[in-house]
């Protein structure tokens, strides 16, 4: 019994992706999404509260980051899906890490 057990255990915390790699999918993919929003709106604003806007925008990621990054991360290891994080991770547009979801 105490074999199967190491086993289960063994074979459960193998399938799992890698955290750092998760991470930086998590990141990037969050990032790419976030100041595509964040950019469209930056760039309507009147040309002189731009600065500030892009500050707030900042920060607000920031703190969305801060709260769900381990959720996230943690997640994307479960998933186990290498191929979807390889993408996420290689994703240079918000278009290009939206697609690694199909």
């Amino acid at each position: 019994m105490r074999a199967l057990l190491g086993l289960v255990i063994v074979l459960a915390l193998g399938c799992q992706a890698d955290p750092k790699k998760c991470e930086a999918a998590v990141k990037n993919y969050s990032s790419l999404l976030f100041w595509e929003n964040a950019d469209r709106e930056i760039g309507s604003a009147k040309p002189q509260d731009r600065e500030a806007l892009r500050k707030q925008k900042s920060d607000e990621y920031k703190q969305q980051l801060d709260r769900g990054l381990t959720t996230l991360v943690s997640q994307c290891q479960s998933a186990n899906n290498g191929d979807m994080v390889e993408c996420m991770i290689a994703a240079k547009t918000a278009a290009e890490a939206k697609a690694c979801q199909k």
